[in-house]
């Protein structure tokens, strides 16, 4: 089989609510020493103002962290088009830079109103000033996410088999008797109530009584991608990619199989793509 080229991949969906949780400490630890700094400044009219400000903004930056999030795991540093990872990361920073003013905006007019005041932003030169910094939170949040999924993704470059190694195969047990077949040989495999189907590419179709999931964790390191809650296909016999309205796709294999690729697999889409 065709090794993989080993990259960084995206950040795994477990890593979400650990580093949201670590992105808002961080926030909110930020917010105390800027709120002290002001303090000592005497930058404010009255002690509490320091206060709302940064915690307005921490607020609104951790209520962000989703986008931050979904862009990076759209495009990563291991994605092999330059072009959409910039693309991607400046449209984000630019959208979580606009709707950060806008929220914290929102939530100090509100409690400025609590008190009987009226809260004003600077306008359009505030928003600049706070643009490069809302692009360095992005930034940190971003890279961080990446460097934790480097970590707990960590792959070595698998090694090529010599041309005299034997094929890699897996013994498929279909009722009383048991097939040994070759993982290249398996196009694809589908759920089929507590069975799972292995499609071949000569056409055979034998059942085994077993999960999608344990086969998708014994596949894991063969080059098979699990693009639908019932599909999981062999990426070396993938011929085509074709959309299929609202986000989903099929997906060709050799010997004419169709698969479906649901939306909610987009990192399923990228890995074949690749």
């Amino acid at each position: 089989m065709k090794p993989h080229r080993a990259v960084s991949p995206p950040p795994p969906a477990g890593l979400f609510w650990p580093a949201w949780i670590a992105f808002s400490v961080v926030v909110l630890l930020v917010d105390l020493l800027d709120v002290q700094a002001a303090l000592r400044l005497g930058a404010a009219r009255s002690p509490w103002e320091p206060v709302i400000w940064e915690y307005t903004s921490g607020a609104a930056s951790i209520a962000l962290y989703p986008l931050i999030w979904r862009a990076a795991r759209w495009s990563y540093p291991g994605d092999r088009r330059p072009g959409r990872w910039v693309a991607v990361h400046a449209a984000a920073s630019l959208v979580f830079s606009a709707a950060h003013i806008a929220g914290f905006i929102l939530l100090r007019i509100a409690i400025y109103a609590l008190g009987g005041l009226h809260y004003r932003f600077g306008g359009l030169a505030w928003a600049l000033y706070e643009y490069p910094r809302d692009l360095i939170a992005y930034g940190l949040a971003a890279g961080g996410l990446w460097c934790l999924s480097a970590l707990l993704n960590a792959r070595a470059i698998p090694v090529a088999p010599s041309a005299s190694a034997s094929p890699a195969t897996f013994d498929i047990r279909d009722g009383a008797r048991t097939l040994r077949v070759p993982l290249s040989e398996i196009a694809a495999v589908s759920s089929a109530g507590n069975y799972v189907e292995f499609n071949l590419v000569d056409c055979r179709k034998p059942l085994m009584r077993a999960t999608l999931g344990a086969i998708e964790s014994e596949f894991a390191e063969s080059g098979f991608v699990r693009i639908h809650r019932s599909w999981l296909v062999n990426a070396a016999r993938v011929e085509a990619i074709e959309p299929a309205g609202s986000g989903d796709f099929t997906v060709t294999l050799a010997g004419g199989l169709k698969a479906p690729l649901s939306r909610r697999f987009r990192d399923a889409l990228e890995a074949l793509r690749g």
